[in-house]
């Protein structure tokens, strides 16, 4: 028998990724501060349904990042420095409860985390071993 939190996880899962895909549009500027972002355009760029949009756009008007509109509909925030490091600690206690979580799920294969971590540590290695531009700091991100 299942219990219900495990029945919960792939749309759990699902909207999280979604939550991270707008999240990661926003703080890139892709989505510009003011823009209105509408959940049918979202989903179909993102290759899913209305739902787990909507209910990440929730999460992230809860984080500050956009503001709720009717008609399926919201408004990207203007972003300032206490805002995204207010985020930043947020996502810090999410991810170490999701990530205990799917510690204990039963046959958990960490495998392509493991890549995906050893893929990043590449990467911050070859940016610090990389001529930086006049000016710019080394590892500075936006």
């Amino acid at each position: 028998m299942r219990t219900p939190a495990l029945n919960r996880l792939p749309v759990e899962i699902l909207r999280a990724r979604v939550a991270n895909e707008i999240r990661g549009a926003i703080l890139r500027g892709d989505l510009a501060p003011g823009s209105r972002v509408k959940q049918e355009n979202l989903a179909a760029q993102l290759g899913v349904s209305r739902e787990p949009v909507r209910q990440a756009l929730l999460l992230l008007e809860r984080e500050g990042l956009v503001h709720a509109q009717p008609n399926r509909s919201a408004l990207v925030a203007a972003l300032d420095r206490q805002v995204i490091s207010d985020l930043y600690e947020f996502r810090e206690a999410v991810d170490t409860a999701v990530v205990a979580m799917l510690a204990r799920a039963p046959r958990f294969d960490m495998t392509p985390y493991q890549e995906l971590i050893a893929g990043g540590r590449a990467a911050v290695r070859r940016q610090e071993s990389a001529p930086t531009t006049a000016g710019a700091p080394t590892g500075a991100s936006a």
